[in-house]
């Protein structure tokens, strides 16, 4: 059990006050207070005991408080140092607070109760050996007797001497023995810490090249799809192409049909005047001696070769318009060569966007096993981690066990050197009453 001794000076004057045990201690004018101080008012501070060090608390009174210089906040907790002083305001107390020193150590408390029924039977004996002294005090008759029975007990105590002496020397061997398995126990466990340390890394590094692989796979469907797009988007192009190479050859057949018309009608021209002709040489076959008719037939040629002449220069206006339309004929095959050559090109490309296609699909695929290898990879290391962890668990209750062993065995010792102390001072009383 921890105790304090806290000091309280006024005036010149100083009081010490000795507390024990682990519970807060109150300081002030309450009525819970555990040190009463009058002129202040209500409670002022709590002290404690926490791992072995010393702990104080302002409980927010009217008064303020100093450690030291210091100025103590309100309900905050403050470790307390030995040798400093707590000051209160609008008073004349100081206050210092020390640990009080342990005179022995307490037993372990699962061995309190076994202790205490072993002390009162070594009080019961004490009381039964005053009685039996009392008795060899008033008869003196039946000393001799009693001197012999002392001499018996006196042998057979100094056997239990000798075998509590080899009892507790076999008990320091396994002492000894325990804490070499301890040691070893620790030693191993401290290895099983750095092969799980190792599998952790392991395990991390696992993770972080499983996260890149995800990153790797989500930028190559980025790239799948921009190419996928741009597929689509010259798949367009290329249908655009078409219909306007379809629109081209269907103007090119149109042309080349009014071509056709206009050759026509040139040729039915023709057979007209070669008709006419034929119809003018039989009349003047005929009428050689008709020269009017004649002079108008000649008017009538001329006018026939006027008309003949506008006719050729129609002829030759056609003539041109088929050498133009021939011309735009021959660049819209060059047009629509470009267009083949242009789609084959597209198509070319099409097919090594397809292989394109395929390829990242073949690594899309190989990037899916092993990730799902890695996954394994990592199932396996968690079931090794597991089962590392169930090993130290084990290593760990193993390690909890022989230290309740130490414990038992180191309380078995003392209670064997109390023994031997209090056999040896029977065998003094003993000598003494010889």
């Amino acid at each position: 059990m921890s105790s304090l001794i806290i000091k309280v000076s006024r005036d010149g004057q100083s009081q010490e006050y000795l507390f024990s045990g682990v519970g807060p201690i109150l300081v002030g004018s309450g009525e819970k207070c555990d040190l009463y101080l009058p002129d202040v008012e209500g409670k002022l501070l709590e002290v404690k005991i926490s791992g072995g060090n010393i702990f104080i608390k302002d409980l927010g009174s009217d008064h303020r408080m100093y450690l030291n210089a210091l100025i103590l906040q309100h309900r905050e907790e403050v470790r307390y140092h030995e040798g400093e002083a707590i000051t209160i305001e609008n008073s004349r107390y100081q206050i210092s607070i020390n640990q009080a020193q342990k005179s022995h150590e307490d037993p372990p408390p699962f061995f309190e109760m076994e202790f205490k029924e072993r002390l009162e039977k070594m009080n019961f004996r004490i009381k039964e050996k005053e009685t039996e002294l009392k008795s060899l005090t008033h008869e003196e008759g039946k000393k001799r007797h009693s001197l012999d029975e002392l001499l018996k007990s006196f042998q057979k105590e100094s056997q239990q001497k000798g075998k509590l002496s080899a009892e507790v020397e076999g008990l320091r061997s396994q002492k000894d023995q325990i804490t070499h398995e301890l040691r070893s126990h620790h030693q191993k466990f401290q290895d099983e810490e750095g092969k799980v340390r190792d599998l952790r890394d392991y395990v991390k590094r696992l993770e972080t090249d499983e996260r890149q692989l995800k990153e790797n796979i989500v930028s190559q469907n980025l790239v799948l799809r921009s190419l996928r797009d741009e597929r689509d988007a010259r798949s367009a192009e290329v249908e655009g192409q078409r219909s306007k190479l379809a629109e081209l050859e269907l103007e090119a057949r149109k042309r080349e049909e009014e071509l056709l018309e206009l050759a026509r009608e040139f040729e039915d021209q023709e057979k007209e005047i070669t008709e006419e002709t034929h119809r003018v040489e039989s009349i003047l076959a005929r009428n050689q001696n008709a020269v009017k008719e004649t002079g108008r037939i000649r008017e009538h040629m001329a006018q026939v070769l006027k008309e003949k002449t506008l006719l050729d220069h129609e002829v030759q206006g056609l003539q041109e318009e088929i050498t133009f339309l021939e011309n735009q004929r021959k660049e819209s095959l060059v047009k629509l060569s470009e267009t083949k050559a242009n789609l084959s090109s597209l198509d070319n490309e099409k097919n090594k966007l397809v292989e394109n296609i395929e390829r990242h699909k073949d690594q899309e695929s190989n990037l899916k096993s092993l990730n799902a290898e890695l996954r394994i990879e990592l199932m396996k290391a968690e079931e090794k981690l597991s089962s590392k962890k169930g090993q130290l668990n084990k290593v760990e209750f193993d390690a909890q066990d022989a230290h309740r062993k130490l414990s038992t065995l180191n309380f078995e010792v003392e209670r064997t050197d109390m023994r031997l102390k209090q056999l040896s001072s029977e065998e003094k009383v003993i000598d003494l009453k010889i």
